[in-house]
């Protein structure tokens, strides 16, 4: 059966409230110490970017007491032990019942002065309306890690409706590409070098690769098109899946790139930083994004990058840490990809260099870590 809250804190060492130690590059630690319970809510139990980070924050101690996902859309090995309010998406009447039900449990089992970190559009509602049904001046942080205006309709209404009602303590915006102007930003942050390293010894060398969803806005259409365009001898690798795949698929073999083109579908984490340790160009297309993981996780990995040029991969091209090229130019992909000479490489290795220190984990932790006290000290919370 799905667990519910309440969730048990974590408690360690002698700080003041809950903390948990968050180990850093250099071996330090330091702590994220809140009075009140941190509780995380995420839409869906998948392997994608955002529940990448929920991990991260959980494992850190930002989150002081458990990740709850609103249900299960497929397995993933940041959550071994999920906590799920439900199975599975309600689909009919007596799911969406179901769903109701659960939601006044969870909001009956929240604690006074209790902090939802909610990640992204249903999750963001859901947490809204729990800190409004449990009063206890529970606070709710909407997490965006998507543009808003890319929100599923129901759930777009429902955010601009919480914000309008006040049932947000805060919002924090992944990127300063999503968030409007005076928003509160805290990235994501590059995964410490030496945890990701874990595993990579038996990495397969692969020429260009892709780890991204199979969806319009990655535009791994481009990257097909690009890869025609190419020596034969260039091949392209595709980790992930979606509801593009077929059609890529067909698209790949009528470019006559089907035999260059090599569709591996989902891999565990080890294995898709092994193949990005060992990848002669990390490539990420799309069309829109906010601050994909996989960057980071490339950052992390030591990988030459190729992007698109929109806004939110700036963080990598204005340190010089990516070629870009201009989003759905396919000829300019190919360009782009040819570029990467000794020298561009060795540039693109101290853009990552610096890439890597101001997204440190620890950098990013402590942002965290200061919005967490401040929050603590702020008594606003759905009464």
């Amino acid at each position: 059966m799905p667990s519910t809250p309440p969730f048990t804190p974590r408690r360690s060492g002698s700080c003041s409230g809950i903390c948990v130690p968050l180990t850093i590059w250099d071996g330090k630690a330091i702590s994220v110490p809140s009075n009140s319970r941190v509780t995380q809510v995420v839409t869906q139990l998948e392997p994608a970017g955002a529940q990448s980070i929920a991990a991260w924050l959980e494992a850190s101690g930002v989150v002081n007491s458990g990740t709850l996902f609103l249900y299960e859309k497929a397995q993933s090995d940041l959550f071994p032990d999920p906590k799920l309010l439900l199975e599975t998406r309600p689909k009919n009447p007596a799911g969406a019942l179901k769903m109701v039900r659960a939601t006044s449990r969870w909001a009956k089992s929240c604690s006074e002065g209790e902090v939802l970190l909610a990640h992204t559009h249903y999750a963001i509602v859901f947490a809204a309306l729990v800190g409004r049904l449990a009063r206890k001046g529970v606070k709710t942080v909407a997490v965006h890690h998507w543009p808003e205006d890319r929100y599923p309709r129901g759930a777009r209404a429902g955010v601009r409706l919480a914000r309008r009602l006040g049932c947000f303590a805060a919002e924090i915006y992944c990127s300063a590409a999503v968030a409007p102007r005076g928003a509160k930003v805290i990235p994501n942050p590059v995964p410490n070098t030496d945890r990701a390293l874990g595993g990579v010894a038996d990495g397969h060398p692969v020429d260009i690769l892709v780890v991204a969803r199979h969806a319009e806005e990655k535009a791994l259409d481009t990257a097909l098109r690009a890869l025609a365009l190419l020596p034969d001898d260039r091949t392209i690798t595709f980790v992930g899946g979606g509801p593009d795949t077929d059609e890529l698929k067909a698209l790949a073999k009528g470019l006559g790139v089907s035999d260059r083109a090599h569709f591996v579908g989902r891999m565990d984490n080890d294995a898709v930083r092994a193949l990005m340790a060992n990848c002669t160009a990390f490539l990420l297309p799309s069309r829109w994004e906010a601050m994909p993981v996989s960057l980071l996780e490339a950052v992390a990995m030591d990988a030459d990058i190729v992007v698109s040029n929109i806004a939110a991969h700036d963080f990598l091209t204005d340190e010089g840490a990516a070629v870009a090229f201009e989003v759905d130019r396919a000829e300019l992909l190919a360009r782009a990809l040819e570029s990467l000479d000794a020298t561009t490489r060795e540039s693109l290795a101290r853009g990552r260099v610096a890439v890597r220190s101001s997204l440190s984990e620890v950098a990013v932790a402590r942002k965290w870590q200061s919005f967490l006290r401040d929050l603590d000290a702020d008594e606003r919370g759905c009464a």
